[in-house]
Formats: C-alpha cells, sequence, structure tokens
C-alpha cells in the first residue's frame, strides 16, 4: 500500500491512503466536483462507478450520541483542511476508529449537505468486494454543495 504524501481527512503523512466512497450518487459526483475544484473538464475524466460489497465493523457519525462520545460536530467534521494543516476533528475520529479497531468510518461529506462517505482503513481492504462497475462522465449538480467548504478531498476513490 502506498504512503500518503500528505495528510487527508482521515489519515495521517505516510499512512496509507483509506479508500473513500460516498454512500450515494449525488454525494459522489459533488466529492467528484470539490476534488478538482472545477479544474477539470468533465468530458475529460470519464470514472470508474463502483458499486462495493462490504462487511465491516462501523463507526458511524451519522448518529449524533457517536459524535457526542468523540467531542465533534459535523459542522468541525467538514470544516476546511490543507495537506499541511490536518483537521483537528477528523484526525481525532481517526485515531478513535484504530484504537477502537473498527474496520471504516461512516463521515459526513465536505462537498455535499446532507451527504455522507465510508472511508474504509486499509486494514480493511479484503473485505470489500467490487459488485458491478461502469464508466461514466462525472454529473455536476452544483445546487447540492455544502456552502462555505473550500477544502480538497482525495480525487479518484469515491463510488456509490
Amino acid at each position: 500500500m502506498q504512503p500518503a504524501p500528505h495528510a487527508g481527512r482521515y489519515h495521517r503523512v505516510g499512512d496509507p491512503w483509506p479508500l473513500y466512497a460516498a454512500l450515494d450518487r449525488e454525494t459522489m459526483w459533488a466529492e467528484w466536483s470539490h476534488a478538482t475544484g472545477g479544474a477539470v473538464s468533465p468530458d475529460d475524466d470519464p470514472r470508474w462507478v463502483c458499486a462495493l460489497d462490504v462487511d465491516l465493523r462501523v463507526l458511524d457519525l451519522r448518529d449524533p450520541a457517536v459524535r457526542r462520545a468523540l467531542r465533534v460536530s459535523e459542522a468541525q467534521l467538514t470544516a476546511d483542511w490543507a495537506p499541511d494543516a490536518a483537521n483537528p476533528a477528523t484526525m481525532r475520529v481517526a485515531a478513535a476508529a484504530r484504537e477502537l479497531g473498527v474496520d471504516a468510518v461512516v463521515a459526513p461529506s465536505a462537498a455535499r449537505d446532507g451527504g455522507w462517505n465510508l472511508v474504509v482503513l486499509p486494514g480493511a481492504f479484503d473485505r470489500v468486494r467490487l459488485a458491478r462497475r461502469r464508466r461514466e462522465v462525472p454529473r455536476l449538480r452544483r445546487r447540492a454543495a455544502r456552502s462555505g467548504s473550500g477544502g480538497t478531498g482525495s480525487p479518484g476513490r469515491s463510488g456509490a
């Protein structure tokens, strides 16, 4: 597994890259648009859209009680970050996930209000199976974008 050259929302510098997968199609394309910053023409960047079968122990941040226990809010989890300035709330969640021995985190999308992503930690990749895939050109839907979010994401790792 390739070590990440910079921190992300749920991994540290040098950690293997996690798999980031959106839980729905709208979030998947919003994440793609957010990650590319509009610098890539959709026609020039066809993607493999994958459906996954997973059997994972999950830390589910959709549950307000889980967020309270971790002392994080949705706003903190979707706040801006930069490769050289990790988001403290997401790093706290990632540390908790490692300590609890979970395989993945269901985390709010920074690109789409109401959207959620599955962040699969590298140790669980063997419990993720490709159910189906097809080639698609990205669809841009600006109306679903999260307001005030200017952070960077990880392109090419989303699935629905």
